[in-house]
């Protein structure tokens, strides 16, 4: 059965986050008081820092309240700065998931979390210089090739941007953003300027 998006969606909002508390059913919304909001810093909050708000007291929301609603992206080692910047621990690329569709795949073969187990089985061929954590692990890979099935006519930043989403936006503990510079296809010709793909740390 063949799957075609009718426009571009984000591939990780509709997964259940790895490590969500079993007691709890799915990835709901949470709630959070706008009240016990404090900010991390030991010093005054700057533009360009890469820090999350924490929840501090969590005191129990009550009629009128001023709540901020937060829909979860990823659960993570907490990564704590000596000025007090809480960051995730780990990488996005360890989060992606194709949601629904990644569903359906693991029904089709009967086996669940199918797109790791070949990933796990895939050696890439080729030269790799240094040791440094790449963008992409083989199962992001994977996943961005089944998403350039179903959305053929998306460049490969659309691609990449669909497959990490809201992944994108947290602050991981090494800097992180969607590459979007050239590099090459298989074969060794050179991507179009005008698409990119995940190739850099």
């Amino acid at each position: 059965m063949s799957l075609y998006p009718a426009v571009p969606f984000p591939a990780t909002p509709a997964a259940v986050a790895d490590g969500w508390p079993a007691g709890l059913a799915g990835a709901g919304i949470v709630a959070v008081r706008v009240a016990d909001l404090a900010c991390p810093l030991r010093r005054p909050r700057r533009e360009g820092d890469r820090a999350a708000l924490t929840a501090a007291g969590a005191g129990k929301v009550r009629p009128g309240d001023l709540v901020v609603f937060l829909k979860p992206v990823a659960v993570a080692p907490a990564v704590v700065r000596r000025d007090g910047k809480v960051q995730a621990g780990g990488h996005p690329a360890d989060h992606a998931r194709l949601g629904i569709i990644e569903q359906q795949l693991d029904e089709m073969t009967g086996q669940p979390g199918v797109i790791g187990l070949v990933a796990a089985q895939t050696v890439p061929r080729g030269k790799v210089k240094g040791s440094a954590r790449r963008s992409m692990t083989m199962a992001a890979a994977l996943r961005a090739v089944l998403l350039m099935t179903l959305m053929p006519d998306a460049g490969y930043g659309e691609i990449l941007r669909a497959l990490f989403g809201d992944l994108a936006l947290l602050p991981w503990q090494a800097e992180f953003a969607v590459p979007r510079r050239p590099c090459s296809a298989p074969g060794g010709r050179r991507r179009p300027r005008s698409r990119s793909c995940a190739c850099g740390t």
